[in-house]
């Protein structure tokens, strides 16, 4: 019979290591995970910071106020004013008459400037028709150039603009008729005030209009930031900006649009490599009152006032379209 062997030799101790030496053991992990929670936190919270601020800088003055003295100009006298919108925001306005007499039923056209613009930038325009024979018009929107404001909604608030001058111009030249040219936040603005003007206005010239605010934003990151970034970028904007930007969800052409009255003519023009306002926008935005606009393409152009790209074809198509709105 085998003896067995001592109970010492039998029994197998486990030692366990201390609690300290385990952490001890354990202290790069705790420290990874620390860091990376830490760089997940910073990265969220620059991302929510960022596009709070983008948010904020789309709709945030382009420029400090600046003074707007009416050019010398070899072709007309520009009579300046300053015209109050129904909330009070103050908006710089030129007039200039026409090349016949005031009497007669030729009609004004009124010209709307686009995003970080001004009434200056139109000049081209007004000359054009004015060379035409028209008396016209021009204005700076709210939150640009000379005029009162810090909030730029890209057209939105500004269709109370629009609607001043127009009371502006009727006061000047009662019973005349009025058509409406707009260059994108300009086209935007007009589109906006059409259901407050109804037939007050003729006929609407509407240059590269952009489909909806998100739209337009998004084509602008296409152009800026790579792909990752951009769709980054766009989540946050999609989060915040309904917070942030109090008239986003009225920022659509693409749903004000149809108020323009189904008997007023309208012109649409796009640029063929635009970027900005794309091609298929005035498309989607054509179809919706395809019963009583037109829409033509400057196939070489991009973002533009067409009537500076090419003054020859802008004259006609716009001008023959601004004498039939008028006689309608």
């Amino acid at each position: 019979m085998t003896p067995h062997p001592p109970l010492e030799k039998r029994v197998t101790l486990r030692v366990f290591p201390p609690a300290a030496a385990t952490r001890s053991r354990l202290a790069p992990l705790f420290r990874l995970v620390r860091m990376i929670f830490l760089a997940v936190a910073l990265g969220l919270a620059f991302w929510l910071a960022f596009s709070a601020w983008l948010a904020r800088y789309y709709v945030a003055r382009p420029a400090l106020p600046y003074s707007e003295p009416a050019p010398a100009l070899d072709w007309v006298t520009l009579d300046e004013a300053r015209l109050t919108a129904s909330d009070g925001e103050q908006i710089g306005f030129w007039f200039a008459p026409g090349p016949t007499t005031s009497t007669d039923d030729t009609p004004t056209v009124l010209s709307l400037h686009g995003n970080t613009g001004d009434r200056g930038a139109m000049i081209p325009v007004l000359k054009l028709f004015h060379e035409a024979g028209f008396p016209t018009a021009a204005i700076t929107f709210r939150a640009h150039g000379d005029s009162t404001g810090e909030y730029n909604d890209i057209g939105y608030g500004g269709r109370l603009d629009v609607i001043a001058a127009v009371a502006e111009i009727e006061r000047r030249r009662p019973g005349k008729p009025i058509v409406i040219q707009g260059s994108s936040l300009g086209a935007a603005a007009a589109i906006y005030a059409a259901a407050d003007l109804g037939p007050r206005v003729k006929g609407y010239i509407l240059e590269c209009p952009f489909r909806d605010i998100t739209t337009a934003v998004e084509n602008r990151l296409r152009l800026t930031l790579p792909w990752g970034a951009r769709q980054a970028v766009e989540e946050g904007l999609r989060l915040l900006a309904p917070a942030m930007i109090p008239t986003l969800e009225h920022m659509q052409p693409i749903r004000a649009i149809a108020a323009i009255p189904a008997e007023i003519p309208v012109l649409m023009i796009s640029g063929g490599r635009d970027k900005l306002a794309t091609p298929a926008e005035s498309v989607a935005l054509h179809a919706e009152i395809a019963g009583h606009a037109e829409l033509h393409f400057f196939e070489d152009a991009g973002h533009d006032l067409y009537a500076r790209h090419d003054p020859a074809r802008y004259r006609s198509l716009a001008v023959p379209f601004v004498w039939k709105a008028a006689r309608r």
